[in-house]
């Protein structure tokens, strides 16, 4: 059975990924494909990572440095909760309720996460109209 999963995971991997990674590393004008990213502030599209980070770095430094600052914090809140089910199950192995606990902690870390990350997103972009009324979107790249 575990072969079978591996081989359908592989076949999946094979038929839907080539046609996301042999795309050029910038879209032309021309084609007609809908841009891959979307930048979460002022939407403009964006063909690629790299571009995406760039416009980051150079229209949105304060959000980007929030993003790095909020991936960190969360990230250690979740190895925080559970390196301290994973002790408590060590010290008390007989103890489900700590199981339990440790996983109800580990969703409610990441949905608070989640839901302060699109809170926060929120307030950027709002904050971001409000300065830039006119879109700006001819010389934000």
């Amino acid at each position: 059975m575990g072969l079978l999963l591996k081989g359908l995971r592989v076949q999946f991997c094979v038929s839907f990924i080539p046609s996301i990674s042999h795309k050029s590393d910038r879209m032309s004008p021309g084609t007609g494909l809908s841009a891959l990213i979307q930048c979460p502030i002022c939407d403009i599209p964006l063909a690629d990572r790299r571009e995406y980070r760039n416009h980051l770095n150079s229209v949105h430094p304060s959000y980007n440095a929030w993003g790095r600052k909020n991936a960190r914090n969360a990230f250690a809140a979740i190895v925080s909760v559970t390196s301290i089910v994973l002790t408590s199950n060590f010290l008390l192995p007989g103890n489900s309720w700590v199981l339990i606990l440790g996983a109800a902690s580990f969703v409610a870390v990441v949905m608070i996460t989640i839901s302060f990350t699109l809170i926060t997103r929120r307030k950027f972009k709002r904050a971001w109209k409000d300065q830039n009324p006119e879109g700006l979107h001819s010389n934000t790249r």
